[in-house]
Protein backbone atom coordinates (compact mmCIF):
# COMPACT_ATOMS: atom_id res chain seq x y z
CA UNK A 1 0.00 0.00 0.00
CA UNK A 2 2.84 2.40 0.84
CA UNK A 3 4.46 1.68 -2.51
CA UNK A 4 1.28 2.61 -4.32
CA UNK A 5 1.02 5.83 -2.31
CA UNK A 6 4.45 6.75 -3.66
CA UNK A 7 3.24 6.14 -7.21
CA UNK A 8 5.89 3.51 -7.81
CA UNK A 9 3.61 1.58 -10.16
CA UNK A 10 4.19 4.09 -12.98
CA UNK A 11 7.98 3.71 -13.26
CA UNK A 12 7.58 -0.04 -12.67
CA UNK A 13 5.25 -0.38 -15.65
CA UNK A 14 7.37 1.99 -17.72
CA UNK A 15 10.40 -0.25 -17.17
CA UNK A 16 8.55 -3.08 -18.91
CA UNK A 17 8.73 -1.08 -22.13
CA UNK A 18 12.53 -1.25 -22.10
CA UNK A 19 14.46 -3.24 -24.71
CA UNK A 20 17.22 -3.89 -22.18
CA UNK A 21 16.83 -7.36 -20.65
CA UNK A 22 18.36 -6.34 -17.32
CA UNK A 23 15.95 -3.42 -17.01
CA UNK A 24 13.04 -5.69 -17.96
CA UNK A 25 13.97 -8.28 -15.34
CA UNK A 26 14.32 -5.62 -12.65
CA UNK A 27 10.98 -4.14 -13.68
CA UNK A 28 9.30 -7.51 -13.48
CA UNK A 29 10.68 -8.13 -10.00
CA UNK A 30 9.00 -4.94 -8.89
CA UNK A 31 5.77 -5.61 -10.78
CA UNK A 32 5.54 -9.15 -9.38
CA UNK A 33 5.70 -7.70 -5.87
CA UNK A 34 3.18 -4.97 -6.62
CA UNK A 35 0.69 -7.34 -8.25
CA UNK A 36 0.81 -9.69 -5.27
CA UNK A 37 -0.93 -7.01 -3.15
CA UNK A 38 -4.68 -7.17 -2.30
CA UNK A 39 -6.95 -6.68 -5.32
CA UNK A 40 -8.06 -3.20 -4.23
CA UNK A 41 -4.45 -2.02 -4.33
CA UNK A 42 -3.67 -3.94 -7.52
CA UNK A 43 -6.45 -2.05 -9.28
CA UNK A 44 -3.97 0.82 -9.55
CA UNK A 45 -1.86 -1.40 -11.81
CA UNK A 46 -4.85 -2.04 -14.06
CA UNK A 47 -5.71 1.66 -14.12
CA UNK A 48 -2.12 2.46 -15.05
CA UNK A 49 -2.31 0.24 -18.13
CA UNK A 50 -0.16 -2.70 -17.13
CA UNK A 51 -2.00 -5.09 -19.45
CA UNK A 52 -1.15 -2.98 -22.51
CA UNK A 53 2.52 -3.56 -21.74
CA UNK A 54 2.35 -7.03 -20.20
CA UNK A 55 0.33 -9.01 -22.74
CA UNK A 56 2.77 -8.45 -25.65
CA UNK A 57 5.62 -9.63 -23.41
CA UNK A 58 3.97 -13.05 -23.13
CA UNK A 59 5.37 -13.76 -26.59
CA UNK A 60 8.85 -12.36 -25.95
CA UNK A 61 11.68 -14.33 -27.55
CA UNK A 62 13.47 -14.80 -24.22
CA UNK A 63 12.10 -17.49 -21.91
CA UNK A 64 13.17 -15.62 -18.79
CA UNK A 65 10.92 -12.73 -19.81
CA UNK A 66 8.01 -15.01 -20.74
CA UNK A 67 8.20 -16.67 -17.32
CA UNK A 68 8.15 -13.37 -15.46
CA UNK A 69 5.35 -12.02 -17.65
CA UNK A 70 3.28 -15.11 -16.88
CA UNK A 71 3.98 -14.82 -13.15
CA UNK A 72 2.86 -11.21 -13.16
CA UNK A 73 -0.25 -12.09 -15.16
CA UNK A 74 -0.99 -14.95 -12.77
CA UNK A 75 -0.97 -12.46 -9.88
CA UNK A 76 -3.38 -10.21 -11.78
CA UNK A 77 -5.66 -13.16 -12.48
CA UNK A 78 -5.97 -13.77 -8.75
CA UNK A 79 -7.90 -10.52 -8.43
CA UNK A 80 -11.62 -9.81 -8.38
CA UNK A 81 -14.16 -10.55 -11.12
CA UNK A 82 -13.99 -7.01 -12.47
CA UNK A 83 -10.25 -7.39 -12.96
CA UNK A 84 -10.78 -10.78 -14.61
CA UNK A 85 -13.22 -9.09 -17.00
CA UNK A 86 -10.52 -6.60 -17.94
CA UNK A 87 -8.08 -9.44 -18.65
CA UNK A 88 -10.67 -11.23 -20.78
CA UNK A 89 -10.83 -8.18 -23.03
CA UNK A 90 -7.21 -8.82 -24.07
CA UNK A 91 -5.55 -11.62 -26.05
CA UNK A 92 -4.04 -13.07 -22.87
CA UNK A 93 -6.09 -16.28 -22.76
CA UNK A 94 -5.42 -17.14 -26.40
CA UNK A 95 -1.70 -16.57 -25.84
CA UNK A 96 -1.74 -18.79 -22.77
CA UNK A 97 -3.35 -21.57 -24.81
CA UNK A 98 -0.67 -21.20 -27.47
CA UNK A 99 2.04 -21.30 -24.80
CA UNK A 100 0.66 -24.54 -23.39
CA UNK A 101 0.60 -26.11 -26.85
CA UNK A 102 4.03 -24.98 -28.00
CA UNK A 103 6.39 -23.96 -25.20
CA UNK A 104 8.90 -25.73 -22.98
CA UNK A 105 7.75 -27.40 -19.77
CA UNK A 106 8.91 -24.64 -17.41
CA UNK A 107 6.97 -22.04 -19.38
CA UNK A 108 3.89 -24.28 -19.36
CA UNK A 109 4.19 -24.53 -15.55
CA UNK A 110 3.75 -20.74 -15.30
CA UNK A 111 0.82 -20.84 -17.73
CA UNK A 112 -0.83 -23.56 -15.62
CA UNK A 113 -0.66 -21.27 -12.58
CA UNK A 114 -2.41 -18.58 -14.62
CA UNK A 115 -5.25 -21.00 -15.34
CA UNK A 116 -5.50 -21.98 -11.66
CA UNK A 117 -5.87 -18.36 -10.56
CA UNK A 118 -8.26 -17.58 -13.39
CA UNK A 119 -10.63 -20.35 -12.31
CA UNK A 120 -10.33 -19.16 -8.73
CA UNK A 121 -11.43 -15.62 -9.57
CA UNK A 122 -13.86 -16.02 -12.49
CA UNK A 123 -17.58 -15.78 -11.79
CA UNK A 124 -20.84 -16.57 -13.59
CA UNK A 125 -20.67 -15.74 -17.28
CA UNK A 126 -16.89 -15.48 -17.10
CA UNK A 127 -16.67 -19.16 -16.17
CA UNK A 128 -18.99 -20.01 -19.07
CA UNK A 129 -16.76 -18.00 -21.40
CA UNK A 130 -13.66 -19.85 -20.25
CA UNK A 131 -15.31 -23.18 -20.96
CA UNK A 132 -17.26 -22.49 -24.13
CA UNK A 133 -15.26 -19.84 -25.97
CA UNK A 134 -11.73 -20.58 -24.84
CA UNK A 135 -12.20 -24.33 -24.26
CA UNK A 136 -9.96 -24.26 -21.19
CA UNK A 137 -11.42 -27.43 -19.74
CA UNK A 138 -10.15 -29.29 -22.80
CA UNK A 139 -6.76 -27.72 -22.18
CA UNK A 140 -6.81 -28.84 -18.55
CA UNK A 141 -7.79 -32.40 -19.53
CA UNK A 142 -4.81 -32.56 -21.89
CA UNK A 143 -2.51 -31.32 -19.15
CA UNK A 144 -3.76 -34.03 -16.79
CA UNK A 145 -1.98 -36.51 -19.06
CA UNK A 146 1.40 -35.07 -18.11
CA UNK A 147 3.54 -36.65 -15.43
CA UNK A 148 4.98 -33.31 -14.34
CA UNK A 149 3.88 -32.51 -10.78
CA UNK A 150 4.55 -28.79 -11.21
CA UNK A 151 1.95 -28.71 -13.98
CA UNK A 152 -0.51 -31.12 -12.41
CA UNK A 153 -0.89 -29.32 -9.09
CA UNK A 154 -2.19 -25.98 -10.47
CA UNK A 155 -4.34 -27.78 -13.06
CA UNK A 156 -5.96 -29.87 -10.32
CA UNK A 157 -6.50 -26.69 -8.30
CA UNK A 158 -8.20 -25.10 -11.31
CA UNK A 159 -10.40 -28.17 -11.73
CA UNK A 160 -11.34 -28.12 -8.06
CA UNK A 161 -12.24 -24.42 -8.26
CA UNK A 162 -14.40 -25.08 -11.31
CA UNK A 163 -16.25 -27.91 -9.58
CA UNK A 164 -16.69 -25.88 -6.41
CA UNK A 165 -18.30 -23.10 -8.44
CA UNK A 166 -20.56 -25.67 -10.10
CA UNK A 167 -21.55 -27.05 -6.71
CA UNK A 168 -22.49 -23.55 -5.58
CA UNK A 169 -24.57 -23.04 -8.73
CA UNK A 170 -26.36 -26.35 -8.15
CA UNK A 171 -27.19 -25.43 -4.57
CA UNK A 172 -28.52 -22.02 -5.63
CA UNK A 173 -30.69 -23.43 -8.40
CA UNK A 174 -33.07 -25.56 -6.38
CA UNK A 175 -34.79 -26.88 -9.49
CA UNK A 176 -31.56 -28.45 -10.72
CA UNK A 177 -29.25 -29.84 -8.07
CA UNK A 178 -26.72 -31.36 -10.44
CA UNK A 179 -23.31 -29.76 -10.68
CA UNK A 180 -23.35 -28.43 -14.28
CA UNK A 181 -19.59 -28.84 -14.74
CA UNK A 182 -19.52 -32.55 -13.95
CA UNK A 183 -21.10 -33.23 -17.34
CA UNK A 184 -18.35 -31.28 -19.09
CA UNK A 185 -15.70 -33.34 -17.33
CA UNK A 186 -17.43 -36.67 -17.99
CA UNK A 187 -17.74 -35.90 -21.71
CA UNK A 188 -13.97 -35.35 -21.87
CA UNK A 189 -13.15 -38.60 -20.01
CA UNK A 190 -12.07 -36.53 -17.04
CA UNK A 191 -12.96 -39.21 -14.49
CA UNK A 192 -10.74 -41.70 -16.28
CA UNK A 193 -7.88 -39.19 -16.19
CA UNK A 194 -8.41 -38.62 -12.47
CA UNK A 195 -8.48 -42.36 -11.85
CA UNK A 196 -5.15 -42.75 -13.60
CA UNK A 197 -3.64 -39.93 -11.55
CA UNK A 198 -4.32 -41.87 -8.36
CA UNK A 199 -1.33 -43.95 -9.42
CA UNK A 200 0.96 -40.91 -9.63
CA UNK A 201 4.13 -41.18 -7.57
CA UNK A 202 3.53 -37.80 -5.92
CA UNK A 203 1.57 -37.91 -2.66
CA UNK A 204 0.47 -34.31 -3.22
CA UNK A 205 -1.02 -35.16 -6.61
CA UNK A 206 -2.69 -38.25 -5.17
CA UNK A 207 -4.24 -36.30 -2.28
CA UNK A 208 -5.60 -33.57 -4.55
CA UNK A 209 -7.10 -36.11 -6.94
CA UNK A 210 -8.63 -38.09 -4.09
CA UNK A 211 -10.16 -34.92 -2.63
CA UNK A 212 -11.74 -33.97 -5.97
CA UNK A 213 -13.24 -37.43 -6.47
CA UNK A 214 -14.49 -37.73 -2.90
CA UNK A 215 -15.94 -34.20 -2.79
CA UNK A 216 -17.59 -33.92 -6.18
CA UNK A 217 -18.11 -37.39 -7.66
CA UNK A 218 -18.81 -39.64 -4.67
CA UNK A 219 -22.53 -40.41 -4.38
CA UNK A 220 -24.30 -42.37 -1.67
CA UNK A 221 -26.45 -44.21 -4.21
CA UNK A 222 -23.27 -45.52 -5.87
CA UNK A 223 -21.78 -46.75 -2.62
CA UNK A 224 -22.21 -50.41 -3.54
CA UNK A 225 -20.04 -49.89 -6.64
CA UNK A 226 -17.11 -48.45 -4.74
CA UNK A 227 -14.53 -50.32 -2.72
CA UNK A 228 -14.62 -48.57 0.67
CA UNK A 229 -11.96 -50.56 2.52
CA UNK A 230 -8.32 -49.45 2.68
CA UNK A 231 -6.52 -50.82 -0.40
CA UNK A 232 -2.92 -49.92 -1.05
CA UNK A 233 -2.06 -47.62 -3.93
CA UNK A 234 -0.46 -50.53 -5.75
CA UNK A 235 -3.78 -52.30 -6.20
CA UNK A 236 -5.21 -51.51 -9.63
CA UNK A 237 -8.97 -51.74 -9.22
CA UNK A 238 -11.45 -50.45 -11.80
CA UNK A 239 -15.08 -49.60 -11.07
CA UNK A 240 -18.17 -48.79 -13.08
CA UNK A 241 -18.28 -45.23 -11.82
CA UNK A 242 -14.71 -44.39 -10.82
CA UNK A 243 -11.88 -45.76 -8.77
CA UNK A 244 -11.78 -44.19 -5.32
CA UNK A 245 -8.74 -45.55 -3.53
CA UNK A 246 -7.58 -44.64 -0.06
CA UNK A 247 -3.94 -44.77 0.80
CA UNK A 248 -3.01 -47.13 3.57
CA UNK A 249 -1.46 -45.31 6.55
Amino acid sequence: EEAFKLGIEKPAIASLRSKDIDVLVAGFRLCENLTSAPSDDVQVMFDSGILDVLVPLLTHDRNCIKKRALRTLSNLMAGNSSQVATILETEAILIIKSIIENEDTQIVVEAAHCIANLFFSAEGEQMKLLLEKYKLLEVMMELLATKNQEILIPVLEALENLLRTGKWIAEEQLSNKENPYIKYIEELDGLKALEELQKHESDEVYQKVYKIIETFFFKEDNLSLIHISEPTRQAEISYAVFCLKKKKK
